[in-house]
């Protein structure tokens, strides 16, 4: 089990509420904006099916990744007391 401190647990639970809130937001709107050099593009499933489930995806395993160490992993202090 990896251990964190109690900063970086409430770092990965902002990280998990603001990109499940981005997900969610591309799944309901059907896709999200790029920006390059002054330009807007509008990518959707339609549009560019390729990038737009790879950022889905991409953005998911980030929910998941910071869901483990927000919620789930152990805390070092919690693990010093149980030792002695």
């Amino acid at each position: 089990m990896i251990k964190i401190d109690n900063k970086m647990r409430y770092v990965a639970r902002l990280f998990c509420v603001v990109f499940a809130i981005i997900v969610i937001n591309m799944l309901i709107d059907g896709g999200y904006e790029s920006h390059d050099m002054g330009s807007v593009h509008y990518v959707s499933a339609n549009s560019n099916p390729g990038k737009f489930y790879f950022a889905v995806l991409w953005q998911s395993l980030i929910v998941c990744v910071s869901f483990y160490f927000g919620f789930v992993a152990k805390l070092k202090e919690a693990t010093k007391k149980d030792t002695n």
